[in-house]
């Protein structure tokens, strides 16, 4: 009994045994394949995770590709159809400022003004635009003065014009010498006399302004000289010089004025106003050269138009500091010859191009913006 009972557990265990070795195979081959099953998961939504982005990739890059071609085609349709009303946009909302944000958004325009006009010269819409070239100094004989309708250049250069404050002068004291003379006569007694002295007196007071600070009288002789249409006039074909010399020049013209002591054209330049308003840094004379042209149109337009010359301070003055940047040194005589070559080629410059100059200055007269007096200066 004893020796069947342990047969009988002996076989019992082996088959339990058996049993454990045969669960535990199971569980292994379950644990492969599900790692098996795991792994190849992954794998398949690694593989549709890498199709998802490389497609998504795709169809963003073809988005931008078909954004990109379509703002091109309608910047293109744009420029090709109102270049001058965008110029005009980006030159008006300048003007619009105030003063104190003027100069950086100047320096801000500057090269997008001049990517307009040259774009606008490739597609053959302008003609005028840098037209000149490459400017140099030259030796200039009398005669060709003459050619280009200067006379007397060395007479009118440098002379300094006293007939505006002389009419000023002249304007005030008859003004109140009749005035003083109207109230002795009308009013009476004490009153009359009064009065004479004291309209008397205006014309001594403003004499003596005139001998100790004439800069205070410069409103007054500006308002008494716009009276005068050849003085109106003058003050068109100067300006209008420096807009079409400038632009021809490749200096695009941001804005100008007419208007009472405000008489200018702001050039969109930022390097002509470093090298002729900054302290530091020298110019070569190349570079000084063509800033010479441009500085003298004005006094070039009015010895061509006129027989005297009467802006011509603010042009000098800043010739002048042009010609003390310049290195190396210019002598006394150099600069002379200069000054003469410079008026003499504005000079030219303005009867090459007549036509322009004439249609500007009827735009320039009739407050036209800065966009219509290129397109005056472009359609002759």
């Amino acid at each position: 009994k004893t020796r069947a009972c342990h047969n009988t557990f002996k076989a019992h265990s082996q088959t339990q045994t058996a049993r454990n070795m045969a669960f535990l195979v199971l569980v292994a081959s379950s644990s492969a394949a599900t790692r098996t099953a795991s792994s190849s998961l992954s794998a398949r939504r690694s593989h549709v995770a890498v199709c998802t982005h490389v497609s998504t990739t795709n169809r963003r890059r073809r988005r931008r590709r078909r954004l990109m071609t379509s703002k091109y085609k309608t910047m293109t349709t744009f420029v090709t159809r109102s270049s001058y009303s965008t110029l005009e946009q980006i030159l008006g909302s300048i003007k619009d400022l105030p003063p104190s944000e003027r100069p950086d958004a100047l320096r801000a325009a500057e090269q997008p003004v001049k990517s307009l006009l040259n774009e606008m010269k490739e597609k053959n819409q302008i003609s005028k635009w840098n037209s000149l070239g490459k400017i140099n100094s030259e030796n200039v004989f009398p005669r060709a003065f003459t050619e280009v309708g200067l006379n007397d250049v060395d007479a009118k250069i440098g002379t300094p014009n006293n007939d505006a404050d002389f009419n000023f002068i002249v304007t005030v004291t008859l003004t109140t010498s009749l005035l003083a003379v109207i109230i002795g006569a009308t009013l009476p007694g004490d009153w009359g006399a009064f009065g004479s002295y004291l309209m008397g007196g205006v014309s001594l007071v403003v004499l003596a302004i005139g001998s100790t600070a004439p800069g205070l009288l410069k409103i007054g002789v500006d308002s008494v000289s716009r009276l005068n249409p050849e003085y109106m006039e003058r003050i068109v074909k100067h300006e209008a010089a420096h807009f079409l010399i400038a632009y021809l020049s490749g200096i695009p013209v941001s804005s100008y004025s007419l208007g009472l002591m405000e008489m200018h054209v702001e050039l969109l330049e930022a390097k002509i106003e470093k090298k002729l308003v900054g302290k530091a840094g020298v110019i070569t004379q190349e570079e000084m050269e063509a800033l010479a042209v441009v500085a003298m149109s004005g006094v070039a337009a009015e010895a061509k138009y006129f027989e005297k010359v009467a802006g011509q301070e603010a042009d000098l003055f800043s010739l002048q500091k042009a010609m003390n940047k310049t290195e190396p040194k210019l002598g006394a005589q150099k600069e002379k010859s200069i000054t003469r070559w410079a008026v003499y080629k504005a000079a030219k410059i303005i009867t090459d191009n007549e036509k322009s100059y004439v249609r500007l200055c009827r735009a320039m007269k009739e407050d036209k913006s800065v966009a219509e007096c290129i397109k005056a200066i472009e359609s002759a």
